[in-house]
C-alpha cells in the first residue's frame, strides 16, 4: 500500500533531526559536546553544516563557512568533504595526541591553524601530515604538496621582513640534560621511485622581481652560524657528508652558471673545469697543451697561447712569432677585464733566431723579443684596457 509523503510529514521529520537555523552548539577545548543519536544538520546563514553522530568532536563543513573558530578536544577529526572555509582560529588543546585534518576539497583558512601537540612516543611522530596524490592522467602543471605565501603591503619606508615561512628543530631551552642524535631544521627529498623523470631537484631557489623593482643585494642561498656553543667541525655546505661511501657519487659537486664545474672525484683533490687540479698538500696542478708552429713566420693563436706552451720550428732565415691582436686575445678569454693576465712558455726549437712580434693592433711587446735557437722565453700577457694587452718577454739563460 503506498502512502503519500506530504510536506507536513517532511517538516515533522526535519524537526526531529535538524537544529534551528543559525544555531551552532559551542564546544570548549578538551570538553565533550552534546550527544546526538544521528548525524545532525544545521544552517549557519549561508550553508548547511553536518554535525557527526556522537559527541561534537567531529565537524564536517559541506560548502560551508565556519566563523568564530573551532576548538577541538582529544582525538578530534576535522574534515572538509567539499569546499570549506575556516574563518576563525582552528586550535587544539595541549594534551591532544592526534589531530586529523582531512581536506577533501579546496579549503582555505583565514584564521590560525595551530595544532599544538605533545607526544612522548620514542619512535617519533608528525605534528602535521599533508599529502596530495596525482591521478593517473598526464600531469602538465605543477603538483604542490604545500604552498605558502606571505605578502607585504608596507610603504617605502618599511624596514621589516616579509618571510614566506620558518621551520626549525631544537632541544628545550635551559635544559642541558636533553640530547638528540641530530637536530635537523628541515629535511627535503625528491624520489623518482621506479618512474622516469627528466629533472630532479630537491631544493630550488628563485629570485623574482618585476621590471622597475630594486634590490640592493639578491642572494639565492645564505648560511649563518649563530651558535654560541662548541662545534668540533662546522660546514656551511656539505656534499654526501664528506664521503660517497654507501651513496651515489655526484658527477660534479658544483656547476657554475656558465657551465663551469668543480669536482672532487679523488679524495684530497679538487678538479676545476678539468684544467686545474688542486690538492691539499701540493701546489695547484694545471693542465696544459703544447701547440707547435712549423713555420719561419708563425702567427700565434689565442687558443695556442691559452694552452700554456707554444713551440716554433724557426728555419731558413730570421723568423718571427706574431701574437694575436688585442681584440682576438680579449675575445678568447670570457669576461676579460683590465688586470687579467696569463703566462705562456715559448720554445724556439728551430735553427734560426725568432723574434716575438706584436699583433697588428692592441698589443705592445716589452723585453728581449729576439729568442735564439733552442732557447725558451716566458711571455706574460696582461690586459691594460679594452682589447689592449702588454706582452712581457723574459728570455731564458
Amino acid at each position: 500500500m503506498m502512502r503519500r509523503i506530504t510536506a507536513a510529514s517532511i517538516l515533522m521529520l526535519a524537526a526531529l533531526f535538524i537544529l534551528p537555523v543559525g544555531i551552532q552548539p559551542a564546544v570548549a577545548a578538551g570538553k565533550a559536546g552534546p550527544i546526538y543519536e544521528t548525524d545532525v544538520l544545521t544552517y549557519n546563514g549561508s550553508a548547511w553544516i553536518r554535525l557527526t553522530k556522537g559527541q561534537l568532536t567531529n565537524l564536517t563543513p559541506i560548502s560551508a563557512t565556519i566563523g568564530g573558530g573551532y576548538a577541538s578536544g582529544s582525538g578530534a577529526t576535522i574534515s572538509s568533504a567539499g569546499i570549506g572555509q575556516f574563518n576563525g582560529a582552528l586550535t587544539t588543546d595541549s594534551s591532544l595526541t592526534a589531530l586529523s585534518l582531512v581536506i577533501g576539497g579546496n579549503s582555505t583558512f583565514a584564521g590560525t591553524l595551530d595544532p599544538t601537540i605533545t607526544n612522548t612516543a620514542a619512535g617519533g611522530d608528525r605534528g602535521i601530515n599533508l599529502g596530495i596524490t596525482q591521478a593517473t592522467n598526464a600531469l602538465t602543471g605543477t603538483l604542490d604538496g604545500l604552498y605558502i605565501r606571505a605578502t607585504g603591503y608596507g610603504t617605502n619606508s618599511s624596514t621589516g621582513r616579509v618571510q614566506g615561512g620558518e621551520i626549525g628543530a631544537r632541544l628545550p631551552d635551559g635544559d642541558a640534560t636533553k640530547a638528540a642524535g641530530a637536530v635537523v631544521g628541515m629535511y627535503a627529498w625528491s624520489d623518482a621511485k621506479s618512474g622516469t623523470v627528466e629533472t630532479m631537484r630537491t631544493y630550488e631557489a628563485s629570485l623574482d622581481g618585476a621590471a622597475g623593482s630594486t634590490a640592493t643585494l639578491a642572494t639565492a642561498y645564505q648560511a649563518f652560524n649563530n651558535s654560541s656553543g662548541t662545534q668540533t667541525t662546522s660546514v656551511a655546505y656539505d656534499v654526501n657528508e664528506g664521503s660517497p661511501s654507501g651513496r651515489k657519487a655526484f658527477t660534479y659537486d658544483i656547476r657554475g652558471q656558465n657551465g663551469e664545474t668543480i669536482a672532487n672525484s679523488t679524495n684530497g683533490q679538487w678538479d676545476i673545469g678539468g684544467n686545474v687540479v688542486a690538492r691539499g698538500t701540493h701546489i695547484p696542478i694545471i693542465k696544459q697543451t703544447v701547440t707547435d708552429y712549423d713555420a719561419q713566420a708563425a702567427t700565434l693563436t689565442i687558443a695556442g697561447l691559452l694552452g700554456g706552451i707554444v713551440t716554433q720550428n724557426s728555419q731558413t732565415g730570421a723568423s718571427t712569432a706574431t701574437t694575436p691582436t688585442g681584440t682576438e686575445i680579449s675575445a678568447g678569454i670570457t669576461g676579460a677585464a683590465t688586470g687579467d693576465s696569463f703566462t705562456v712558455l715559448y720554445y724556439n726549437r728551430g735553427n734560426q733566431t725568432s723574434t716575438i712580434t706584436a699583433g697588428a693592433s692592441g698589443v705592445t711587446v716589452y723585453g728581449t723579443a729576439a729568442v735564439p735557437t733552442v732557447k725558451t722565453a716566458t711571455l706574460t700577457f696582461i690586459c691594460t684596457g679594452a682589447n689592449t694587452w702588454s706582452c712581457y718577454v723574459v728570455l731564458s739563460a
